[in-house]
């Protein structure tokens, strides 16, 4: 929270609308949030990793039922 996006509560519309807002009001530091989170995608999410992630997953269940 706050360094690569915004937790904010569930069902908090004033929280989701402060946080919007922080953001608005702070270009520099959206620009870095984005920057940051981009590179979580990269790290972990892309279509590469997620395909060998299920891939080591399935191998690992069938191996354990052989």
């Amino acid at each position: 929270n706050g360094v690569s996006g915004i937790i904010v509560p569930r069902k908090d519309p004033a929280a989701l609308a402060a946080a919007i807002r922080n953001l608005a009001d702070r270009p520099a530091y959206a620009k870095q949030l984005g920057k940051l989170a981009y590179a979580v995608f990269e790290e972990k999410y892309t279509e590469r990793k997620m395909v060998d992630a299920y891939m080591a997953l399935y191998a690992n269940l069938v191996a354990e039922h052989k």
